[in-house]
C-alpha cells in the first residue's frame, strides 16, 4: 500500500510518517523493481501504536527504546510520567507568572515587583528549621541555606522564575520587593536579598543564597 493510503488509515501525515522512517520507528519494505515503499498491515499497526504513545506525550527516544525492547512498557510509562510531572511543575509556575502579567495588562516584567506568591503550608518541622536559620543568619552576612537553580540565571526574569519555583517547591510565601540580579524579597515574611553565588568546589556551579536584611536597609 502507498503512503497516501497509510495517511488515510492512520490519520498521520506523510511528512510525519517519513520522519518516523528516518528515526527507524517504522521500516517499510521496498519494491525491488522501483524501490518504492510498500506498507503492510504490520506497518499500519505500528504507526497506530506510535500515534497512541505520542498522544500520551511519550518522547520519540523512549518509543524507540520500547519498540526495540530496550525497555519495558512499564519503564517507558514511568519515565514519561516522571518527565510530565516535572513539566507540570514548571508549567504551573509559568501560569502563575503569566497570570500576574495579564492581570496587570503590561508588556514588561515590572508587575513581578511587590507581588506575593503564597505557597506556604503549615508544617511545624519546616517552620522550626526556618526559625533556626533566621536566628543564626542575623549574625552572618550570607545565610547558610539556599537552593540550586533548575536552569541558568542570565536575567532578572530568570532569577524571579527560579525564586517563584523555589518558593512553590518549599511551600513558602514569597514577595518580590525589587526585581534585579540581586532581588530584594520577603520569604515567609523575612526581608532578604537573594544572591547568585558560586559553590566552593567550582566557579561554574551556581547557587542562590539569601542574605537577611534589616527593614531600613
Amino acid at each position: 500500500m502507498k503512503i497516501k493510503e497509510v495517511e488515510e488509515r492512520t490519520g498521520i501525515n506523510a511528512n510525519t510518517i517519513r520522519y518516523y522512517e528516518e528515526v527507524a520507528l517504522v521500516i517499510p519494505k521496498r519494491n525491488e523493481d522501483n524501490d518504492y515503499r510498500e506498507y503492510d498491515q504490520k506497518d499500519i499497526d505500528k504507526l497506530l501504536e506510535i500515534k497512541f504513545l505520542r498522544n500520551l506525550q511519550m518522547p520519540i527516544k523512549t518509543i524507540k527504546e520500547l519498540l526495540t525492547d530496550s525497555i519495558s512498557l512499564n519503564s517507558a510509562i514511568t519515565k514519561t510520567l516522571t518527565d510530565l510531572e516535572k513539566q507540570k511543575d514548571k508549567l504551573e509556575t509559568s501560569i502563575d507568572l503569566l497570570n500576574v502579567l495579564i492581570n496587570e495588562k503590561s508588556t514588561s516584567t515590572e508587575p513581578f515587583t511587590n507581588k506575593v506568591f503564597d505557597y506556604q503550608k503549615p508544617h511545624p518541622i519546616i517552620n522550626f528549621i526556618d526559625n533556626i536559620h533566621n536566628q543564626f543568619s542575623r549574625y552572618l552576612p550570607i545565610l547558610r541555606f539556599g537552593f540550586f537553580p533548575q536552569e541558568g540565571i542570565n536575567s532578572t526574569s530568570d532569577f524571579i522564575f527560579e525564586l517563584v519555583t523555589y518558593a512553590k517547591n518549599e511551600d513558602k510565601k514569597l514577595e518580590i520587593i525589587k526585581g534585579s540580579m540581586h532581588p530584594i524579597i520577603r520569604l515567609n515574611d523575612e526581608l532578604m536579598q537573594a544572591v547568585l553565588a558560586t559553590t566552593a568546589r567550582t566557579w561554574n556551579y551556581k547557587v542562590v543564597k539569601f542574605k537577611i536584611l534589616k527593614e531600613n536597609e
